[in-house]
């Protein structure tokens, strides 16, 4: 059990006065922690009897402050991502973002303070300066850092996950999805040659829109593709690889990314005249420049995308793109549940991690099932009969 007394001394003259809470830890050493009043040392006692009681009390003096955390977990993701050890260059760098703000917050307070209470009213201090999605983003990387921080033995309790923390929401999960119309404005866009432009370069903006819009590819996917994963002779493509801005050619998101996509005769036409152009029997990535070297993600943006959204006339009224590139894979996931395939069958050709994926971003496009409404009725229905023989029973 921990005690708490007035402790009161004078200093050059002064006199002073503390409150100290007295305890023995799990180890069986005796303990101080110094407060300011004897409220602060009452919730400083409570909190420390709960903690050694469940055995997740860990002395102030053996922890570390959030910013030292900080700096060590950084370290360690570094080191994870440059010996790809299931995480990437890109995250080790979103991670550091998301850092800054949790330092700027409470980087001073030592990890054994740190509680719900403290976490909640960092989570509405972010609210009134980021987006609901950068705060979260911020909060998914504080539970990590506290995942890190309990295997260094910094700290025993994780406020994160223990702890309930009221969060913003992620905003409509709805994406910006090209209608039909404009998806045909867009095909139209890509059978007009603009004036000078090489029949590489074209052809080549063409592929990279079907391999979208038809295959449903990721952009790093698109970039990313190998000649070698193209079967001509089953007419499918094997999506095997992803570019990444830092990473480089890395594996597709999640495992689900392996997957095979068919070749509607549009996406083969476009591949066979980029293949013939480059002399039949190509190796190496599908998209290049005029140099050799394989397309980045940025130059497919601004080189093709770009001109080719300007071209089919849907841009905003400051002459922005209305749709990023990655709308036509939502375009391909919109039509393929148009044309009635299953959330599975879906998730298996898109390469969703999972169908609760699927469900979340394009649940709201998946026709109502009928099933559930002609259930309902025979319910209500089987419920008045029963009722109506329990009055004629009664009468």
């Amino acid at each position: 059990m921990a005690s708490v007394r007035k402790r009161e001394w004078t200093h050059n003259g002064e006199s002073k006065t503390a409150w100290v809470v007295a305890y023995t830890d799990q180890k069986g050493k005796r303990r101080l922690i110094t407060c300011k009043s004897k409220k602060e040392a009452d919730k400083e006692r409570l909190r420390v009897e709960v903690e050694i009681e469940n055995g997740q009390h860990t002395p102030a003096t053996e922890t570390v402050s959030v910013h030292y955390a900080i700096e060590e977990w950084l370290k360690d993701c570094e080191g994870r991502a440059a010996v790809k050890s299931r995480l990437t260059k890109a995250s080790s760098e979103h991670y550091k973002y998301c850092s800054r703000r949790i330092d700027a917050e409470i980087g001073s307070k030592l990890l054994t303070s740190v509680n719900g209470q403290m976490l909640q009213l960092m989570v509405n201090d972010l609210v009134l300066k980021f987006k609901p999605k950068t705060v979260r983003n911020t909060m998914m990387a504080m539970t990590l850092l506290f995942d890190f921080a309990i295997e260094r033995g910094w700290v025993k309790r994780h406020p994160v996950r223990d702890e309930k923390i009221h969060m913003p929401p992620w905003g409509s999960p709805k994406p910006a999805i090209p209608s039909k119309e404009d998806i045909a404005r867009l095909i139209g866009a890509t059978e007009i040659r603009p004036p000078g432009e090489s029949d590489l370069k074209f052809m080549t903006g063409r592929a990279a829109f079907y391999l979208a819009v038809l295959g449903g590819m990721r952009r790093g996917e698109v970039c990313a593709l190998q000649w070698e994963n193209v079967d001509w002779q089953r007419g499918v493509i094997t999506v095997r690889h992803n570019l990444a801005r830092l990473d480089g050619l890395k594996e597709p998101k999640t495992r689900a990314g392996n997957r095979v996509i068919p070749m509607s005769p549009p996406l083969r036409k476009a591949l066979e005249e980029l293949r013939d152009l480059k002399g039949g029997k190509p190796v190496g990535h599908v998209l290049t420049t005029k140099t050799g070297h394989h397309m980045g993600l940025s130059l497919l943006r601004e080189d093709y995308w770009v001109p080719l959204v300007k071209r089919a006339g849907l841009c905003d009224t400051a002459g922005r793109p209305r749709y990023r590139f990655h709308a036509l894979r939502h375009a391909a996931a919109s039509l393929l549940i148009e044309k009635g395939l299953s959330p599975l069958h879906v998730k298996t050709v898109i390469g969703h991690a999972s169908v609760k994926t699927t469900m979340d971003i394009y649940g709201h496009l998946f026709p109502e099932d009928d099933a559930i409404r002609r259930a309902t009725a025979l319910i209500a229905e089987d419920l008045a009969a029963t009722r109506a023989r329990q009055e004629g029973v009664s009468d």
